[in-house]
């Protein structure tokens, strides 16, 4: 195998992640990937399938003598979350990743790996070309799950024969999810009003950086700051001191990813300077107290972006702004009463964007229970409505009730303790999975969800643990076997 993974195990499994690696394939950019995966096939003689939607299934026979035993479906998603470092140039619609080996671990030059869920795509090409004794096997690869998981959604309950299935977009090895959050996107518009600015104010970009971001599911109880809602938090102690006025405001970079950067334009009053200097450095004293040892990366910056004539937002506009972005939730809304540590209601301020006609904030809630993710997107509305703002509600997807009396479970705990001398972990997350939505659109689908060690998954710091690879690739051959 060629650099970076020589030497690496199971050498198939790393190939074929290098491969995919070199295929653009963030969301609703799955046309080549798909392509590649299905020529795969092709070359192993292996019968292939193409829904409307663009998921694909590959279909795999029985060793010899087991074509009766019930047909396992291992299942993936093939798009990724492309986010890159500040400067960095990459072109995720064009451009090849770039892994790397680091001690232990794999990651990316200066962009999201694509672990999440690369590794379970390549581990399910490198099964489909092992010779190994398995029962009749179902390869799902589904499309856009990053953003809205509209492959999912879009499964008809006969694209796929079997009726046990092994999601592998876990992100701990030995820990086997039979339960996972629901959610729904908030979409808020807030209608701009612009109107001259004095041409003696002066224009200043304040910008909040170096933040980890992360997974607004799995991360969103890590105590990780939001670069949306720190300058937020500037922006209203400066209205609070002086009449300043917003021409812009964006920050983060998905929905469901905690925003790691934030900046907004700004006119600040000539003779109020001083004043507004000293409170954005009073503003980052705080931060950087409150942050402690969980963001010691975190920059905040007030740099000046020239004077003269431009449109800004009004006085009033920039203060009901201002407020709906300090009034709506962020972060961990509740606790589960049931399970120790899981987060049951969460929602995450994603994305702010300014446009010529209105700033848009995309905001993901996630719940164990449906009605609470009801409650938490009545109050965004009612908030926005306060001032003038509207907000429309997506779709979404269900939670998955967890099943604790399965047999696919139960089969896999045994076979975990007997390969590995140790009981497996059985959970819930706070994230989102495909399970949830295959199990509403194929009725009786006995599933689990594992995966390898994936760090920090949804940013820059995105990486994977090489020998937990290894272990998942042994673990799930041992699983489909008769």
């Amino acid at each position: 195998m060629e650099e970076p993974f020589a030497g690496l195990e199971p050498a198939r499994l790393w190939r074929y992640f290098l491969e995919i690696s070199r295929i653009p394939r963030t969301s609703r950019n799955e046309k080549q990937v798909i392509a590649y995966i299905t020529k795969q096939a092709q070359e192993l003689k292996l019968k292939t399938r193409l829904d409307r939607a663009g998921n694909l299934v590959v279909e795999k026979d029985a060793s010899l003598g087991k074509a009766a035993a019930p047909t396992i479906v291992l299942q993936s998603h093939v798009d990724m979350v492309g986010v890159s470092a500040p400067g960095s140039r990459h072109d995720f619609l064009r451009d090849p990743l770039r892994p790397v080996v680091r001690g232990e671990w794999v990651k990316a030059t200066d962009t999201s790996l694509g672990a999440d869920n690369g590794i379970g795509v390549a581990l399910m090409l490198a099964l489909m070309a092992d010779a190994f004794e398995s029962v009749p096997l179902e390869f799902l690869f589904t499309v856009n799950e990053e953003a809205g998981m509209t492959g999912a959604k879009a499964l008809d309950r006969d694209f796929v024969h079997g009726r046990k299935l092994i999601n592998l977009d876990g992100e701990a090895f030995g820990a086997f999810c039979i339960s996972c959050a629901g959610s729904r996107d908030m979409i808020v518009h807030f209608p701009v009003k612009k109107e001259p600015l004095r041409v003696e104010n002066t224009l200043y970009i304040l910008q909040v950086s170096g933040l980890k971001g992360g997974h607004s599911g799995g991360d969103i109880n890590a105590g990780r700051m939001s670069a949306n809602k720190l300058l937020v938090r500037m922006l209203k102690q400066l209205c609070n001191k002086m009449n300043i006025r917003l021409l812009s405001i964006t920050g983060g970079s998905q929905r469901n990813v905690i925003s790691s950067q934030a900046r907004a334009v700004i006119s600040i009053p000539a003779d109020r300077l001083s004043e507004a200097k000293q409170a954005i450095d009073s503003m980052r004293a705080r931060f950087s107290q409150e942050a402690a040892d969980i963001e010691p990366c975190l920059r905040v910056t007030m740099e000046a972006a020239g004077n003269g004539e431009q449109a800004g937002l009004t006085a009033k506009a920039t203060d009901h702004l201002v407020d709906m972005l300090m009034a709506l939730p962020h972060g961990v809304l509740a606790m589960s009463a049931h399970i120790p540590g899981l987060v049951q209601t969460s929602t995450n301020m994603g994305v702010i964007e300014t446009g010529d006609s209105e700033v848009i904030i995309t905001m993901l809630t996630r719940s164990a229970g449906d009605s609470a993710i009801t409650e938490v997107n009545e109050r965004i509305r009612t908030i926005a409505k306060f001032v003038g703002a509207h907000a429309d509600e997506t779709t979404g997807y269900p939670a998955w009730p967890p099943a604790l009396d399965s047999p696919l479970l139960t089969h896999a705990q045994a076979v975990y303790t007997q390969l590995f001398d140790a009981p497996a972990d059985v959970r819930a997350v706070h994230g989102g999975l495909e399970t949830a939505i295959i199990g509403k659109n194929i009725p009786g689908m006995d599933m689990i969800s594992l995966g390898p060690d994936i760090r920090h998954p949804h940013s820059v710091k995105e990486m994977v643990n090489i020998a937990s690879v290894g272990k998942l690739h042994r673990l799930v051959k041992a699983l489909v076997k008769p």
